[in-house]
């Protein structure tokens, strides 16, 4: 019916184009309202080519009788830029809609409707065309479209989702989430406060505020999407578990591991429900992993990245960038619980998979040469840790910007390296390169300012210069009295360090209070039984021998020498 309709439209704007041309000439305006009537029909019908033939017609006569500039032109001007658009001639289109908005923009004004459907228009054309123009015109279209004394909240609704899509698109998550929480508010007041709708808004300004550091709203968010879809379509849903799963990844970066852990638990039920492998429920595994790790449970950590990589080799295979992730963590943790051979055999697997995947000069394969250097170290293969901080080094400083924390961290073990190898002058240059580093990125109260400080103390102490090496450390000591308000391993250090420096200027009663404090500190967050313990009572027993206190030093030697045969055995 619809096809005869047009067929019998056609038929008569054809006869009367005939008449009219035939009285009133070619060029006569009446012509041009037939030819533009008639491509209307053939833009319903999907005939685009007559369409723009009569367009074109159309807009040539318009333009001689009236001038390009004249309200008419424009309407046939955007009608031709749609059938262009239908034909994906998407330059062609955008200059007939570009010289149909100036146009609507001279002679309308700024608040009328056809002006707002031309930006509108125009912007998303640029969208497809990926230009980012689009947002100027579609953040204009927006705000004609609100002028209007009866706002068309579907198109307002539509650009605000554009607009937040294309800003989040290109990392601008700051103005992206202005136009998500209004996009949030108009649904909220046409849908009520737990439509399911609400839940995507809420779900994607939860991930908006986490690009943009803001924990405790993201929380807010994801919670309110996790409530508002248990209600809606069940706790086993699988959206539902995706925002338990970011709902426990903001508890885990808020430092609350137990909810953290609570929320991953419920997603993982559900991912297992839902699908029994899929990259996601590997996803949590791992996270999981992560998790258990940072909450000293490194059992239960090796368990869920064992259980994520089996999913990983399944669906992507163990030539895969996820395979050789989870091997990468999988070494770290073995290396924080000290099974070193362990860790030396996975990270040395990552290692090789990932510059089989990535090449030798990629961040994730230096990253994993990283952790294999620290596990050398570790086990007392020096040189070859020292080689490989090299070239981890050379690999961060190519590729990363100059003042990255990441090549910090690499110069200090580099460092560590260089000052255990005995080259001073080489670990001084490294700890001095890493310190300009921290200075220029870190404030003044980070506690790797101090570490770095502490490094280049031992230095000095080492090439003699005490009172040197003293004030540095008083400085660090400082520091971390003003970052660490508890006792800390860090402060032993020092303590310790001082101790033993005082004691080689003659200073023994001093040396004897600062080790006795590095006692009192390491055996509180240590343990009585623990070597590094016991090193600090040697260090203590030999001044008070010093100074002639023989019944003190022996209780120290003798439970240093306890803890020795407890830990390291009589041999």
């Amino acid at each position: 019916a619809k096809r005869d309709f047009i067929d019998q439209a056609t038929e008569c704007f054809q006869s009367a184009l005939r008449a009219r041309k035939k009285q009133l000439g070619n060029d006569h305006i009446s012509v041009a309202a037939v030819l533009h009537n008639m491509a209307k029909i053939y833009n319903d019908s999907d005939e685009f080519d007559k369409c723009i033939v009569c367009y074109t017609e159309a807009i040539r006569i318009r333009s001689m009788a009236w001038g390009i500039d004249n309200i008419e032109v424009s309407n046939s001007q955007f009608n031709i830029a749609v059938a262009y658009e239908s034909k994906l001639k998407y330059d062609t289109a955008l200059e007939h809609y570009m010289q149909a908005l100036n146009t609507r923009k001279q002679k309308l004004g700024e608040k009328n409707l056809d002006l707002a459907i031309t930006l509108r228009s125009v912007g998303m054309l640029h969208l497809k065309l990926c230009r980012s123009d689009g947002v100027k015109y579609l953040s204009e279209a927006l705000l004609v479209y609100k002028f209007q004394p009866e706002l068309d909240m579907h198109v307002i609704m539509e650009i605000l989702e554009l607009l937040g899509s294309e800003l989040r698109k290109n990392g601008d998550y700051e103005n992206s989430l202005k136009y998500y929480l209004e996009s949030l508010k108009h649904t909220r007041a046409i849908s009520g406060d737990d439509h399911l709708d609400v839940s995507q808004f809420l779900f994607i300004c939860g991930e908006l505020y986490s690009k943009l550091n803001n924990i405790s709203k993201a929380l807010v968010c994801f919670t309110g999407c996790y409530h508002i879809r248990k209600e809606k379509i069940g706790e086993h849903n699988i959206e539902t578990g995706r925002a338990a799963r970011n709902l426990a990844e903001m508890y885990a970066m808020n430092m609350n591991h137990d909810k953290a852990m609570k929320y991953y638990h419920d997603a993982l039920d559900t991912y297992k429900l839902c699908s029994e492998y899929s990259v996601e429920l590997a996803d949590i595994f791992e996270a999981m992993g992560d998790l258990y790790s940072r909450m000293d449970d490194d059992k239960k950590s090796i368990i869920f990245l064992m259980e994520s990589m089996t999913i990983f080799e399944k669906i992507v295979g163990p030539e895969s960038i996820e395979y050789s992730r989870t091997l990468h963590n999988m070494g770290r943790y073995y290396n924080k619980m000290g099974v070193l051979e362990k860790a030396n055999e996975l990270l040395s697997e990552a290692l090789q998979k990932r510059k089989a995947l990535l090449g030798a000069e990629n961040l994730d394969a230096a990253d994993s040469l990283f952790e294999l250097a620290l596990v050398q170290e570790a086990m007392g293969s020096i040189a070859e840790a020292y080689s490989n901080y090299k070239e981890v080094l050379r690999v961060r400083q190519l590729l990363l910007p100059k003042n990255n924390l990441s090549v910090a961290s690499t110069l200090m073990q580099l460092g560590g390296i260089c000052l255990e190898m005995e080259d001073l002058l080489a670990a001084f240059n490294c700890y001095d390169k890493a310190l300009e580093i921290y200075n220029s990125e870190l404030t003044e109260d980070d506690i790797e300012i101090a570490h770095c400080i502490c490094s280049i103390a031992a230095i000095r102490d080492r090439e003699g210069s005490f009172d040197e090496a003293l004030s540095l450390y008083t400085d660090a000591l400082k520091r971390y009295n003003n970052i660490l308000d508890h006792d800390h391993l860090c402060k032993a250090n020092v303590y310790n360090a001082v101790g033993v420096i005082h004691a080689k200027q003659g200073g023994n009663e001093k040396a004897v209070e600062m080790i006795r404090e590095a006692v009192r500190m390491r055996k509180d967050i240590l343990g009585r039984d623990n070597c590094l313990v016991a090193d600090t009572m040697h260090n203590l027993g030999n001044i008070l021998d010093d100074i002639g206190k023989k019944d003190q030093a022996e209780k120290f030697f003798s439970e240093c020498l306890r803890v020795y045969r407890l830990k390291l055995g009589d041999n």
